[in-house]
């Protein structure tokens, strides 16, 4: 991570990179992970990468490893002129 730049966090589903995302620190990513709004985001994600809208899911939210970090800030920084919104981006070739 650069001096000046927000940790990157992943999202985990069954033990697998789903998706990364900014956060100020690690209690405001677990914060965002609790809140409505996100979670909805990550079943509407999900439901379109998947036949079926899923009922009962626990993802893990962590730390980027600098690979994950380096392939959020590529993806990043095709939607810079975007800074007012929140980024999901993935991580993995399979989502």
């Amino acid at each position: 991570m650069t001096t000046g730049e927000r940790p990157i966090f992943v999202v985990e589903l069954i033990e697998a990179p789903l998706l990364a995302f900014e956060a100020a620190h690690a209690a405001q990513a677990a914060s965002f992970a609790q809140a409505p709004w996100f979670k909805s985001a990550l079943v509407d994600y999900l439901y379109s990468k998947r036949a079926g809208r899923p009922t009962d899911f626990r993802p893990r939210i962590r730390p980027a490893t600098k690979e994950e970090e380096t392939t959020y800030r590529a993806f990043a920084r095709e939607f810079s002129d975007m800074a007012e919104c929140f980024l999901f981006a993935p991580v993995s070739k399979e989502h």
